[in-house]
Parts: C-alpha cells; sequence; structure tokens
C-alpha cells in the first residue's frame, strides 16, 4: 500500500480505510490483553539480537518497535523484582554501535550486582564478546559457536576511481587539516591527516576495549593481546583459553531453566499488551486534523533525542524512511517547547550524528543556549556526536561522552557534486544564460573556476571560524584552545575528556543522573520528549501533510554513506560533517 499517495484522491483514502478496517478485523484477535505474569519464582530471558533502535518508534496499530531505552528499563525491573532469581542473556549480533554496546553491557553489570546473571552467546564478534565479557559474571558459548576475537580495525572505504568510471566528481574544500569527511570520494587513499587521526582514534578505542575484557574475565592486559593475536576461537578453544566459562546449547539450558523455577523461563518480561483499537483512530487519518499531544504536567526530565544526519527543514516523519535524519526546524520548536513548558527541569539532549548541514548545526546550537538560559541540558553522546553533532552538544550545560564515542570533528568542508563527464557520456547537454558573475558557481555540470574556489573558501573559513567561536563559548575555552584540537579531527570519547571538549564520561544514564544532580531531585521521572507519536498519528500527519516528493525519494535513497554526503552536497554547499566512511569493526 502506497500511504503517501492515499492522500491523493478520495478514492485512494477510501481504499486505504478498507484495507485498515480489513487489517483490524482479521487480526483482532492478536492485541487482546495478555495473561498476567507468573506470580511464581522464574528465571527472565533477554534476547540481544537484530536491530534495536535507541528509543521507541511507532509501530503498526500501536505495537510499537522495541528499543534500547525501553530494554534497559525492563532490565532494571527485573533485577528488582523479588519473583526473578535468575536473569539470562542471550547475545547474538545487536545492531548497535560501541557507546550503545557499553551502556547494555553497564545495565547487564548493574543486574549482575543484584541478580544471578548468565550471558550465553553464539557467535560473538569483537563488539559482542566485549559487551558480554566486561559484565557477564558467568558467560557461556555454544557447542558449534565461535569468539571471533581479532582484535578492532578502522576501514575506510575509498570510491573515487568508482565515481570516476562513471563520471562524476566531488569538487570539495575543507576548513581544517584532518576534516577528512569527503576524502571518501575524493581520493584512493588516505591522507597522512586523516591516518594520524584514526591511528589516534583506534589506539583509544583498543585500549578500552582491552582494559574491559581483562576486568570482566579477570585476566591480564598481556594475556588479553596474546589471545587477541591468536583469535578466532572455536567454543572448545575459547573455554580453554577462559574467555568463557563453559560451553552449553541454547536447549540444555533454557529447558534446565524452565524445569528448576516454579514460574518458568519467562521470555517476555515486562512486555505490555497494546493498547486497544479504538474505532475512531481510523477516522482521526482522514478527518484533516492534526494529532494534539495530551499535556502531562508532572514534574519530569525531558529526554530529547537527536539521531541521525542533520539537515534543515521540517521532519516530515516517513516512518519507512531508511535513513534517521535531523530537522532543525523540527526540533527548535521541541527545545523551545521544552524551554516554556513547566514541567520540565532539567533536559538531557542525546546525540548521536555525524553531523550534517553546518547552517541547521548553528541553528539548533542557538535554540540548545536559549534552552539552557533557563534551565539546565546535559548533552549526552552515543556512538557518534562529531562535527555538527558536537557543534551542537557544546552549547549545553554539560557534555557527558562515552570513552567509545567518536567525537569532536571540529571543522567545515563545502563542495559540489558534478556530473558534467557523466552527463556527456550519457549525451546530456546543459546551456545556461545567467546574470551575476557567480550565478553558475553551484552548477553540477562544471567544477568550481579559480574565483569560485576563492569565494567558497572565505565562505568555508567564515563557518569554520564562527564554529570555533560556538565551541568556545559553550565550553568556556579560549579559541586558541579549541583551535589546537579542532582542524576536523575525531577523538574518542576518552581524548576528548583530555582535551577538555567534554566535561565526563560515561553513557545515558551517568548524563540522567547528572541532571538530576543539577535539580537537586535524586527521584525525578525521565521521560521522552515528546512523547513518541503511534502509527495512527504520523499517517494521520503523513495524509494531512503536503506531498513532497523530492524529500520522500532522498529519505529512500539515503542507505549508503557515499549517498548521504551526495545528497548534502546537493541541498547546501557548507556541511559540518564528520567522516561517514570510517568503520571500526
Amino acid at each position: 500500500m502506497n500511504l503517501i499517495n492515499c492522500s491523493h484522491t478520495g478514492s485512494r483514502i477510501a481504499l486505504c480505510g478498507a484495507a485498515l478496517f480489513l487489517f483490524i478485523s482479521c487480526g483482532w484477535g492478536e492485541f487482546s490483553a495478555r495473561d498476567a505474569a507468573p506470580k511464581a519464582p522464574m528465571a527472565v530471558l533477554f534476547e540481544l539480537d537484530g536491530p534495536l533502535p535507541q528509543f521507541a518508534q511507532p509501530g503498526l496499530f500501536g505495537v510499537d518497535v522495541p528499543s534500547q531505552f525501553q530494554l534497559e528499563k525492563k532490565i532494571k525491573r527485573a533485577s528488582n523484582d523479588i519473583l526473578v532469581q535468575e536473569i539470562i542473556f542471550h547475545i547474538g549480533a545487536p545492531q548497535i554501535g560501541w557507546t550503545r554496546a557499553l551502556e547494555l553491557s553497564n545495565a547487564i553489570a548493574r543486574a549482575a550486582k543484584r541478580k544471578p546473571v548468565t550471558c550465553l552467546v553464539t557467535s560473538a564478534d569483537n563488539q559482542g564478546y566485549w559487551m558480554a565479557a566486561r559484565s557477564c559474571p558467568t558467560l557461556l558459548v555454544a557447542p558449534a559457536g565461535d569468539i571471533a576475537l581479532v582484535g578492532l580495525a578502522a576501514e575506510n572505504i575509498f570510491v573515487k576511481d568508482l565515481l570516476d568510471n562513471i563520471g562524476i566528481a566531488i569538487d570539495v574544500l575543507a576548513a581544517g587539516r584532518y576534516k577528512n569527511a569527503a576524502e571518501s570520494l575524493t581520493r584512493t587513499d588516505m591522507s597522512e591527516a586523516s591516518r594520524e587521526a584514526t591511528t589516534a582514534l583506534l589506539d583509544s578505542l583498543h585500549a578500552t576495549f582491552v582494559s574491559g575484557i581483562s576486568q570482566g574475565r579477570k585476566l591480564p592486559r598481556e594475556q588479553i593481546d596474546a589471545l587477541i593475536d591468536n583469535g578466532p576461537y572455536t567454543a572448545d578453544d575459547a573455554h580453554k583459553a577462559q574467555l568463557v566459562d563453559g560451553v552449553k546449547s541454547v536447549g540444555t539450558l533454557f529447558t534446565a531453566l524452565s524445569q528448576k523455577y516454579e514460574g518458568g523461563l519467562v521470555a517476555d518480561y515486562g512486555k505490555e499488551a497494546p493498547k486497544p483499537i479504538e474505532v475512531g483512530d481510523i477516522f482521526k487519518l482522514f478527518s484533516g486534523k492534526r494529532p494534539e499531544a495530551t499535556q502531562d504536567t508532572k514534574p519530569k526530565i525531558a529526554l530529547i533525542s537527536l539521531i541521525g544526519t542533520i539537515k534543515s527543514g521540517r521532519e516530515t516523519d516517513a516512518i519507512f524512511a531508511a535513513e534517521d535524519s535531523v530537522y532543525d526546524l523540527s526540533l527548535i520548536e521541541t527545545l523551545a517547547k521544552a524551554a516554556e513548558d513547566k514541567s520540565v527541569k532539567a533536559v538531557v539532549l542525546r546525540i548521536d550524528s555525524p553531523g550534517g548541514s553546518a547552517l541547521a548545526s548553528d541553528n539548533i546550537w542557538e535554540a540548545v543556549q536559549a534552552l539552557a538560559a533557563v534551565k539546565p541540558v546535559v548533552a549526552s553522546m552515543g556512538d557518534v556526536a562529531a562535527s555538527g553533532g558536537y557543534y551542537i552538544a557544546s552549547a549545553a550545560t554539560e557534555v557527558i561522552a562515552a570513552p567509545t564515542t567518536i567525537t569532536g570533528s571540529i571543522g567545515v568542508i563545502g563542495g559540489k557534486v558534478v556530473v558534467q563527464k557523466a552527463a556527456e557520456k550519457w549525451g546530456v547537454k546543459s546551456e545556461r544564460i545567467a546574470r551575476g558573475r557567480n550565478a553558475g558557481m553551484l552548477s553540477p555540470f562544471e567544477p568550481f573556476s579559480e574565483a569560485d574556489r576563492e569565494l567558497l573558501t572565505r565562505h568555508i573559513q567564515h563557518t569554520y571560524e564562527l564554529f570555533v567561536a560556538r565551541v568556545s563559548a559553550g565550553r568556556d575555552l579560549s579559541p586558541e584552545d579549541v583551535h589546537a584540537h579542532a582542524e576536523g579531527r575525531v577523538w574518542s570519547g576518552a581524548d576528548a575528556l583530555k582535551h577538555k571538549l567534554v566535561n565526563a564520561t560515561g553513557t545515558l544514564e551517568t548524563s540522567i543522573q547528572r541532571a538530576r544532580k543539577l535539580i537537586h531531585d535524586e527521584r525525578i521521572p525521565v521521560e521522552l520528549y515528546p512523547q513518541p507519536r503511534n502509527f495512527f498519528e504520523v499517517i494521520a500527519e503523513q495524509l494531512n501533510a503536503p506531498t513532497d516528493e523530492a524529500r520522500l525519494l532522498s529519505q529512500l535513497s539515503g542507505a549508503q554513506d557515499a549517498t548521504v554526503l551526495g545528497q548534502l552536497l546537493l541541498r547546501e554547499s557548507v556541511l559540518a560533517v564528520s567522516p561517514h566512511f570510517l568503520r571500526i569493526r
């Protein structure tokens, strides 16, 4: 069903409505209330595998897509539940970055202080093993499983030759010696500056990686280094090397736990029944009215997420989009609302973004600064908060990064995508009539002239100096101190702390606790702000919003990093964006 096109004609609306009613009538039984949880001693199983968004996303008919935020709440609840006797974590390959793996690992470690905890891994890569090894008192591996402990590697993909073959060039200028966001598109190998920064970043992350395993497995660091050099390991070899405590199959473990406790092994602990579907919800889809959020007046800390590439404009809530994006106008409205909301006593701004538009980043920076002037704002950095992501964070009252967070990248690039050769190859010609000497400056059908480069260089340098000034003001550092650690260089969170780019190292939980201390209230609840909308609310907005085919196409084609950067350059000529292509495994 093409949900976007449902708004085009009355007949399509009727068809969509009929389909929705049919779906509900056929599947109504799936949404009945669940049976009460067993009132007897039990073991609880948490599966950590596959896609895991940070926060709740609207799913079909009120069934939210599970999130890490919800999962960690359930883990905490289970660790405090007197009926829960043991907690089991079955760890596969959750699709998360290093910082979110650290946060999950910390949640496991906190649970292990209150309950017996066992982790069973099937086929663990570097990240999965590290997450389990640093936190699990008992670590098991399946007989046919393996531990791919082979050490970290930073991999940068270069596609210049591919672009050359199809006749596309990326004409880019940069402010900052280390600002290498476009190198993957403009070079065939790493520059010396990029190699220097990447080596330092990898060294820092490797130290965190080794120390976590060493402390968790109670083995000397030198032994972990040697084990890494000899990896990967079969299940039996991993046991002999003391990387795990034993070898046990999933079926054997689960059957034993099911028989051990009267309440058995509960695999959906804390799962709530979806809210019953009201017939009125269906009609709201086509009423032409925008859904209105209910106002909660209880005191709270607002948790506002900033996840994805930063862009100018307004969010359209395309729930099937392939790429996470942050739109400045939408986020500014949310920040302004939080500033005025008397029930919001402090804000935790969760940032997981490689940056994007320099203009949009600056617009959001000013909104964060205005918010921080009236109530505490703690920036919590996730897997990456670099370039525009760090730009925004620097306006917060305090900035907290995990040791594994990729951050910094204080620098700017600018340029355009040039399709001149591709156009010629396919018989496409361009003819321009212009008024103004620089009217064709951003044309994709010719590279920059020397005069164009001079103009763009001045523009980029101005934006870079503004970036440095924003960080200087937000972090209370001199412009010289900021510049010394800027020039586009990325840092690990651990190194960012050494250079005073952040206030402390920690996780989202650390940031929440810090916000509570700033307002002197250790028990105030934390709530997502604004509350996530359900499926019906999102679709209602889609159907009643103007169709923007170009934006929809942009969202659907944003799966690859090269495409993301190319799209950004097509939208805006000056970007604050970190290296998209860098992969650390």
